[in-house]
């Protein structure tokens, strides 16, 4: 849309959701940030990595369950 190449990589961001970096909230186990409680405007919503989608609106596919 505006002429990246976008590759076999890439995320979608929404860019209008503002919300607070929750720690809790992370896929990974490992919790610590610094931006604890920040208010940030953005957020993932897709990422396709080699052509798998690996993030798909806050669930982290499986290895196994990667779509190509």
């Amino acid at each position: 849309r505006f002429g990246i190449p976008l590759g076999n990589s890439f995320c979608v961001w929404e860019d209008g959701e503002e919300y607070a970096i929750d720690p809790a909230s992370f896929a990974s186990m490992g919790r610590s940030t610094p931006f604890a409680g920040w208010r940030v405007r953005g957020r993932c919503i897709l990422t396709v990595c080699e052509g798998c989608v690996v993030y798909d609106a806050g669930v982290l596919a499986r290895r196994e369950e990667r779509i190509r």
